[in-house]
């Protein structure tokens, strides 16, 4: 039944008093491409799905082809918040921060009436990334608070709320947000970094230099904020990246025998993937090997 849902929602399409009307959708060489990129391609655009053919583009860096995909998709399944939470991200990343919120705004409003918890915390990251970008510090707050309140023990809306705090030239209100963030990954580099950088501001070096110490230290690693739906772009062009992912999340749970076996099961997919050896490494280092 899910194989005929795209072919059906063409078909809807097509049935309305006013059809739906979409893009051209630019063009893309697939001899250019790997050869596995221009397989899933193919297969995605025989599929008759633009919001599945959108991914296959994104994750294989065809912008353009993948927002008129993504706005394609939102036509057609306009109650669907990935749609434009996905074509948030490429305008995001592409540095057109208006449209970007727009887009993010619009996919808030779905997963209002849908949506799990954790794709609410990761939207509302995204979005105060966004504002700390624009130099917005009260809006980007408001979005890390968001998150906060939905996950009080994830500690990517703490980073975030004292970057927002650091950024505001604030780092006394920046400290309770970092020194929980550290506690509950002791080994996230870019929390240490930020909780350094605060403890330097308000004069106390001691404390300043050994944060900043641990930010560098090899057997740390940056955290990020849990986003299953930017796994399943990413996933699709690198194969190795859901045991990476999940490597680092074991590592930064103290889970190292875990973090060893997955970022193993990422190398044996991809040899020559620089992060995951480098964070088996550090795992290696924390079991003493």
């Amino acid at each position: 039944m899910r194989a005929a849902l795209p072919l059906l929602l063409v078909a809807l399409a097509c049935a309305r008093e006013t059809p739906v009307e979409l893009e051209a959708v630019p063009a893309v060489d697939l001899d250019t491409l790997d050869p596995r990129a221009a397989a899933l391609i193919r297969e995605r655009r025989d599929a008759g799905d633009p919001g599945a053919l959108g991914m296959a583009y994104h994750a294989y860096d065809q912008v353009p082809a993948a927002l008129a995909c993504y706005r394609n998709a939102r036509r057609l399944a306009p109650e669907d918040a990935r749609w434009p939470y996905y074509e948030g991200l490429l305008l995001l990343q592409a540095g057109d921060l208006p449209a970007a919120r727009e887009t993010f705004a619009a996919a808030a409003g779905l997963q209002e009436a849908g949506g799990s918890d954790e794709q609410r915390v990761a939207l509302a990251c995204r979005r105060g990334d966004l504002e700390l970008t624009a130099g917005d510090h009260a809006a980007a707050r408001e979005h890390f608070e968001r998150a906060f309140a939905l996950r009080p023990e994830s500690a990517a809306p703490r980073i975030g709320l004292g970057r927002a705090a650091l950024e505001s030239d604030d780092p006394a209100g920046a400290l309770p947000h970092l020194r929980r963030a550290v506690e509950l990954l002791p080994f996230a580099s870019n929390a240490h970094y930020l909780l350094g950088t605060a403890y330097r501001r308000l004069g106390q070096a001691a404390l300043a230099e050994k944060h900043l110490r641990l930010a560098e230290a090899p057997d740390h690693v940056p955290a990020a904020v849990a986003d299953p739906l930017s796994e399943d772009v990413l996933v699709l062009a690198d194969s190795a990246y859901r045991q990476r992912h999940l490597g680092a999340r074991y590592f930064l749970a103290g889970r190292f025998d875990a973090a060893a076996r997955e970022l193993r099961k990422a190398l044996a997919a991809k040899p020559d993937d620089v992060v995951s050896r480098t964070n088996l490494a550090a795992a290696l280092t924390r079991l003493g090997r």
